[in-house]
């Protein structure tokens, strides 16, 4: 479930609470806004994370802890170590349309499959490219629950991520050997 909002975070009421735990590929920061989870960042330590969730929302003055943000943060790593776990708080999607659409398209991507940034391009149409969904998945700040890390250059070649190459390696060798359910 998500809110494509294509605009950024405004108004008085709107704040970014945050909580990070350790996970297996380090750290994991789940933000949460009033319209959800609007940003799960990987990190190697708790002051890199603080740092990169400040300048993600420079205006916002993001604040760690907050009510019910403990369980958030337990959904968020379950999903790291079990690919199929779900998250069940809203997605606020915050982008161009067009990286919206990418995103959107990503959470029909079940755990264990990878879709190459061309077949996004083709299934999407213009004016999205291979480069173009390239850059959305980078620009994401919604680790795991956009699972922009199962988009790939071919099948040889998995391509950049936002957090590091050797994470988007870590999930996806998680995601392949998924049990096979009956």
């Amino acid at each position: 479930m998500c809110s494509d909002n294509t605009s950024d975070l405004h108004g008085r009421n709107d704040y970014v609470q945050y909580v990070s735990a350790k996970c297996s590929l380090g750290f994991v920061l789940t933000a949460v806004s009033p319209d959800g989870i609007c940003s799960i960042l990987f990190g190697n330590t708790r002051d890199e994370l603080d740092k990169a969730i400040r300048s993600e929302f420079p205006d916002r003055d993001p604040t760690y802890g907050g009510y019910g943000l403990d369980g958030i943060g337990a959904q968020t790593v379950n999903a790291v170590e079990a690919p199929r776990a779900q998250i069940s708080v809203p997605l606020r999607l915050v982008g161009t349309a067009a990286q919206v659409r990418v995103w959107q398209l990503l959470q029909s991507v079940p755990a264990g499959d990878i879709i190459t940034y061309e077949q996004i391009a083709q299934r999407l149409g213009a004016p999205h490219t291979p480069e173009t969904v390239s850059l959305a998945c980078l620009a994401n700040r919604i680790a795991v629950a956009i699972p922009c890390h199962r988009a790939v250059v071919s099948r040889c070649d998995i391509g950049p991520y936002r957090w590091g190459v050797e994470r988007k390696r870590a999930l996806l060798d998680r995601e392949l050997r998924l049990p096979v359910e009956l």
